[in-house]
């Protein structure tokens, strides 16, 4: 100003000018504090629209937020976090800046993820862009609805996800069914594949799981065919905070409990959090379990654009296994289907340590970087009497057993840019990175514990089996799979209500394996299997919006999985390979607050390996499926919460031959693949207390490949009462409220050769006290 006044004969003139000058260069903030009902959130994030061009930003550690040099004018400010119902406000700068303070809700069961986790990386995009955005469908169940339902396995809170039937083999392990294809979808934590046998997965230190549908090789790699189901975990914060629980119920059960997280002696720049919980239970048919786990997790905020976090988790489980019953006991009058028919020495006992490190860092505004490193080791030993058949000549059941002893040291690395820039008027949001995985096992063997059993007599139970007092190796299969990966997306805005979602992959996998014969004079190594395979893989996609709440989008995605048969006449077969394309429509209503997603595609399956016999083998297998999903979710008013979804499914073998070449499947429905499935789950809020009631739907199903054996169709209800305070709540929650009787929830074999009986009515109660700063 002093420039403007340094000749007084001047002053009249540049008077005017000298005014004008800061009135041009003034520009305002708009700032606040987030919050939920516990205290503040920190690593929302928070985007801004408006006559300017303004980077997003996330809240810090103390739930402040910050936009500086802004113009005047109107801006729409947009805030999202994980578990929380997005949260949108109008804000008009004229003459001062805006300081704003806003609460989060939490929402229930999501079918669009509008945030992404610690690591950046969104189930179906792996990129900060919202679901609506996507040519994809996704299904969220957060928290708050696994609390609500009383979930603490993976298996049953999948429920909540259209088009996903889960069950549970042998009393312990995971087996998914996405739109009709089984063992073709995969399994990660925070964006990290595991790989092999899961022990039913406890959901203590989980924060939301996502259901990724249809091909997605691009983002993950091998065998993404009908699905990917990304467990993301809770993260370490800033505000104190501690959680106890203990939970009592029908079939034995007590689990225990806690979790911690806040600021390492009061430096809000190291996080941490601590999860654990204790599980004993006998569990229905016996099939009981003693599980511990216990997960630390650190967070470095180097400083405001970057920040380090190290996860470390242990879990020890020891389960009490379930061979089912034969099918051919189960129509029989009078039979009890609480039976068993394992030996009393029957177990699966397994070791985890799961050790992962996320870096994130921004270069500037448009640029970041990050890396995610994950090892895996763990065991997981076997014994059961795994295969049952029922003799009714003899009135025996008949059984061999398994012994197996798993040794898997999986080591993985993704590293990614991704960054925002403008060229030739569109928008762009791009991703590149590369991808290294390294699936190590051994597996050992012990043939004379491998053996057919004594029988179990009927109707007396009589068992002459004897424990056996170790389990000699007599054979080590070691094989290590070895994929490298570059892959690319790119989101393309197009105007307003126009989005493209391109992006590509290559992966080159390389498979070694070969068998080690422990003998009395020494080991005898066993031939090298070798296999190579290449394979690209793309998404290709369109989503536009109808309206500010309405979007339809469709998409062609592809995927490819491995091939490691290795035929008779040495051929080296292709990688099987999958497509899909898929068509949806979105809504968005009452600001929000209610949401519902409809998608209707087509799958198809190729290259599948078909048995001639003799060690021979041909890919002229197709399979394919084709149907609709739908997910509801929202607040209807007056305190009700919805949670709805439905799948129809229509799987077939296109051509298909069973494996001595003879029987043509070609046409058949694959067994215990059902077209329909369905899940209800509705919520009343009265003041502190709440009720809920709930329905599962699974339709028929068959029981072999050729469809001549076929199971019915089953409902079963659920409902739960509670009471919620500030620092506490209690639930009561019931499962099969009508205690129905006779229903089938899995079966083994491509015969159905072993089936498991639904439990009747289990009731338990849980009780939860919350502590904040």
């Amino acid at each position: 100003m002093a420039s403007c006044f340094h000749r007084s004969s001047s002053l009249v003139l540049l008077f005017p000018l000298c005014l004008a000058i800061p009135l041009q260069a003034e520009t305002f903030s708009i700032s606040g504090i987030i919050r939920d009902a516990h205290g503040v959130v920190a690593g929302a994030k928070l985007s801004l629209a408006g006559p300017q061009t303004v980077p997003s930003t996330r809240t810090n550690a103390a739930g402040a937020y910050r936009f500086d040099s802004l113009q005047p004018g109107k801006y729409h400010l947009s805030v999202t976090h994980n578990g929380f119902e997005p949260l949108e406000r109008e804000l008009v700068l004229s003459t001062v800046s805006i300081e704003t303070d806003l609460t989060l809700q939490p929402r229930a069961i999501a079918t669009t993820m509008e945030v992404t986790d610690l690591a950046g990386k969104a189930t179906a995009s792996r990129m900060e862009i919202p679901d609506r955005d996507l040519p994809v469908q996704v299904s969220s169940i957060p928290r708050d609805t696994i609390e609500s339902q009383g979930l603490n396995d993976l298996s049953t809170a999948l429920q909540n996800a259209s088009g996903v039937s889960s069950r549970v083999q042998y009393g312990v392990y995971e087996a998914y069914t996405v739109r009709g294809f089984s063992g073709s979808s995969v399994l990660m934590v925070d964006g990290m594949r595991m790989e092999g046998n899961r022990p039913n997965t406890q959901l203590n230190n989980v924060e939301q799981v996502e259901v990724l549908k249809g091909p997605s090789s691009v983002l993950y790699g091998g065998s993404a065919l009908a699905g990917a189901i990304n467990i993301v975990r809770k993260k370490p914060q800033a505000i104190p905070a501690y959680d106890l629980s203990y939970r009592v119920g029908r079939f034995g059960l007590n689990q225990v409990g806690a979790s911690a997280t806040g600021a390492i002696l009061g430096r809000t720049r190291l996080l941490y959090r601590l999860d654990t919980m204790f599980e004993n239970s006998d569990g229905w048919r016996g099939a009981g379990a003693k599980r511990f786990n216990v997960s630390p997790t650190f967070t470095w905020l180097l400083h405001d654009r970057a920040r380090l976090t190290f996860f470390q988790g242990y879990t020890q489980d020891r389960f009490k296994l379930d061979a089912g019953i034969p099918n051919g006991l189960y129509n029989v009058p009078g039979f009890d289907l609480s039976s068993r028919f394992n030996t009393k020495q029957d177990f699966e006992a397994a070791r985890e340590w799961q050790n992962q490190i996320f870096f994130n860092g921004n270069i500037n505004s448009k640029w970041e970087v990050r890396n995610s490193f994950f090892y895996n080791r763990k065991g997981d030993q076997y014994y059961h009497a795994e295969s049952l058949s029922y003799q009714p000549a003899l009135n025996q059941v008949n059984r061999t057993a398994l012994y197996f002893y798993h040794h898997r040291r999986p080591l993985q690395n993704q590293s990614d840019v991704l960054g925002n820039f403008q060229f030739l008027g569109l928008k762009h949001y791009v991703l590149a990175g590369y991808e290294y995985q390294d699936f190590y096992n051994f597996t050992d063997r012990s043939a004379g514990r491998s053996i057919a059993l004594p029988p179990v007599l009927l109707p007396s139970f009589s068992d002459a089996y004897v424990p056996v007092p170790d389990f000699p190796t007599t054979s080590v299969d070691f094989s290590s799979a070895l994929s490298r990966a570059t892959y690319w997306q790119d989101q393309i805005s197009i105007g307003k209500r126009l989005k493209v979602n391109v992006g590509g992959r290559f992966t080159d996998y390389n498979r070694s394996a070969f068998t080690n014969t422990y003998t009395s004079t020494g080991i005898t190594r066993g031939i090298d299997s070798k296999r190579h395979a290449t394979a690209y893989t793309y998404r290709a996609g369109l989503v536009y919006s109808l309206t500010e709440g309405q979007q339809v989008y469709f998409s062609s995605n592809s995927s490819f999985t491995p091939v490691t048969t290795i035929p008779a006449d040495g051929r080296e077969l292709l990688p099987e390979l999958g497509r899909s394309f898929e068509v949806g429509h979105r809504w968005q209503a009452f600001g929000g607050r209610f949401k519902a997603n409809t998608a209707l595609y087509k799958m198809v399956r190729q290259n599948v390996t078909v048995a001639l016999g003799a060690g021979l083998y041909n890919q002229a297998g197709q399979q394919s499926s084709k149907g609709i999903d739908f997910d509801a979710t929202g607040d209807l008013g007056r305190g009700i919460r919805l949670v709805a979804n439905y799948g129809y499914t229509l799987p077939r073998y296109d051509e298909y031959f069973t494996s001595n070449g003879t029987v043509d499947l070609s046409g058949r429905r694959p067994n215990y693949t059902t077209r329909h499935v369905g899940n209800v789950w509705l919520t009343k809020q009265w003041g502190s207390f709440y009720t809920s009631l709930g329905a599962r739907y699974m339709g028929p199903v068959f029981l072999n490949d050729t469809n001549t054996a076929r199971l019915g169709g089953w409902t079963r209800l659920g409902g739960a009462v509670g009471y919620r305070r500030k620092f506490y709540d209690w639930s009561l929650n019931a499962e099969n409220l009508f205690n129905r009787q006779r229903y089938i929830v899995s079966t083994l074999g491509s015969n159905g050769a072993q089936l498991f009986p639904g439990s009747p009515i289990n009731i338990f109660t849980t009780i939860r006290l919350r502590f904040r700063s």
